[in-house]
């Protein structure tokens, strides 16, 4: 339905699939024998026909859940990218939290960061 769950925990997951159903497959698998929670879930949806997932919690449930999800994967489908990203940044977590669409995202600047100054015509 479109809705995303804060990611809690101190790290995201990322698994981008070949197929939604392949997706699917393994997400519910991993869901049920790890401790990790399902951020967001995009389903083919402007990735061309692919499908990407975050799961979050405690690192070594992340990893867990990573190295669980090619040998849960349905005939047919692909796990393409898995990647762990520890102690996640509260920048990074507001970030996830407005949405994992570039057409939704705003143009957002850390606290901190440092700006580029704007080209006069």
């Amino acid at each position: 339905m479109g809705g995303r769950q804060e990611p809690e925990g101190d790290t995201l997951g990322i698994l981008e699939f070949s197929t939604s159903p392949g997706l699917l497959g393994v997400i519910d698998r991993v869901l049920k024998r790890v401790p990790v929670g399902l951020a967001v879930a995009r389903l083919a949806d402007d990735l061309g026909g692919k499908a990407l997932a975050l799961i979050h919690g405690d690192l070594p449930d992340v990893q867990e859940a990573i190295e669980l999800a090619p040998t849960c994967l349905p005939e047919g489908a692909v796990l393409l990218q898995a990647a762990i990203v520890s102690r996640l940044d509260e920048n990074l977590r507001t970030v996830l939290g407005e949405g994992t669409r570039f057409a939704t995202c705003r143009n957002w600047r850390p606290e901190g960061g440092e700006a580029v100054p704007e080209e006069e015509d």
